[in-house]
């Protein structure tokens, strides 16, 4: 009796699915749902629709299954399975489980209000980058998962430096934060961006991990993507080649779809009227001529990046930029070539009429130094706030006219940072 127990507690140990978390995909009315499993098995999903006008029966479907080598030092083998749920209706929940065998999680529930449906309404993204496994990562997590609980937040957003090294200790890292994420990403849309801790071996554990929206000039690699979701079109970017050198290629193919995909973006924008673009690393941030890496971040990095991108930005009336990398909160005022444009309104909390992009760095979501990076003892005629206190941002879509940016403390739990930008007249930045 005590072998049976013992192999049926080892059997469930290793069929058991782990490490689910969602995302959209590049379809309207779809969710992708990846898990993990240390054996191979018949991996399915069921869904059906949850708090809906008619609800209807459990759909089951296949999974897709790949065998992966995590080891870096020896082989180590898991078992990735991927499967989509199509045909969801924005008007409704649902209730999903995924299995393998006689092994089955427990029930999550997700939105079926997915990028391209029409979202007329006001919705809120969770947006951050820098989160590791560490002390302050999981306070920042907490509080993540206390929001996504008590507040109506649409997807999250996570912009590079990803658990701090996916493939480290034979993947273990890897495994242990997508085990950490597992109460906010098994209900919410989870995107991400490569940052620089994620390009060791080209981006191979994170291309395992993560699938994002793919697209022909990304060879459907999830490095960049675009999403329109109410009245906001996204832009989510790979910055890691502008730093690589034998990345000429790689640099070109992302800048010439960038182009195409504003191009597009401008032409919508009488239904979409906001642009934002998401990436790892900033272009602007105060720089501590006493730190070494700060000298790193904002001055040499940070060129290089602006030289490649920042009139792209600009000439496309881009109006807000997100980046992370750099270990604290700075919001910044509208910059173009390190000099403040002032559009119609610029106060402190409060934007009208941008004349050129916004520049924000919420980097500190939670490191794995276990502190943030200090502040620059310099003011800067751009700089609107910084903070050192670790915590993560969040995008109020408000209306076709208003956005809400916010900023919160892990620390003290609480917002302590936000700016309204506003549009009158249908008009856009610069």
């Amino acid at each position: 009796m005590i072998l049976i127990v013992f192999l049926i507690s080892q059997s469930s140990a290793l069929f058991t699915p782990m490490q689910v978390h969602l995302s959209w995909t590049e379809k309207s009315s779809e969710m992708c749902v990846m898990w993990q499993s240390r054996m191979s098995g018949e991996a399915k999903i069921s869904y059906r629709p949850y708090l809906c006008k008619q609800n209807f029966d459990w759909k089951t479907i296949n999974a897709q299954t790949s065998r992966i080598d995590f080891g870096t030092e020896m082989p180590r083998y898991s078992y990735i399975h991927t499967a989509i749920m199509t045909d969801l209706q924005a008007d409704c929940y649902y209730e999903y489980t995924v299995g393998i065998g006689y092994f089955w999680t427990e029930s999550f529930v997700f939105s079926g209000r997915t990028p391209g449906h029409d979202i007329n309404t006001s919705y809120k993204m969770m947006i951050f980058g820098d989160l590791g496994t560490h002390y302050h990562g999981q306070k920042s997590l907490n509080l993540m998962k206390t929001m996504t609980e008590t507040q109506e937040i649409l997807g999250i957003m996570h912009m590079g430096d990803i658990g701090y090294n996916l493939e480290y200790d034979q993947g273990l890292i890897g495994d242990k934060f997508l085990d950490m994420i597992k109460p906010i990403a098994t209900t919410h849309a989870y995107m991400t961006m490569p940052g620089n801790h994620e390009q060791a071996n080209n981006f191979t554990a994170y291309k395992q991990r993560f699938l994002m929206p793919r697209n022909e000039a990304s060879q459907n690699s999830s490095y960049f993507y675009s999403l329109n979701i109410g009245h906001v079109h996204y832009i989510c970017l790979n910055t890691n080649p502008f730093l690589i050198i034998e990345q000429k290629s790689e640099r070109k193919t992302m800048i010439n779809w960038l182009k195409d995909d504003l191009f597009k973006a401008n032409n919508n924008r009488n239904n979409v009227p906001w642009i934002i673009i998401l990436h790892h690393h900033t272009f602007y941030c105060t720089l501590n001529p006493n730190m070494e890496m700060s000298r790193k971040d904002c001055e040499v990095q940070a060129e290089i990046i602006r030289n490649a991108l920042e009139d792209i930005y600009y000439e496309n009336k881009v109006d807000l930029v997100l980046a992370g990398h750099v270990h604290r909160y700075e919001r910044q005022a509208s910059i173009y070539k390190n000099q403040t444009i002032l559009g119609d309104v610029d106060e402190q909390n409060k934007h009208v009429n941008a004349k050129a992009p916004i520049y924000i760095v919420s980097g500190s979501a939670g490191n794995r130094s276990n502190k943030n990076d200090p502040s620059s003892p310099y003011n800067y005629l751009w700089t609107r706030f910084v903070s050192d206190d670790f915590g993560f941002g969040m995008l109020t879509m408000i209306n076709k006219t208003t956005l809400l940016w916010e900023q919160f403390s892990s620390e003290s739990d609480k917002m302590i940072d936000y700016v309204y930008i506003i549009k009158q007249n249908n008009q856009t930045s610069s």
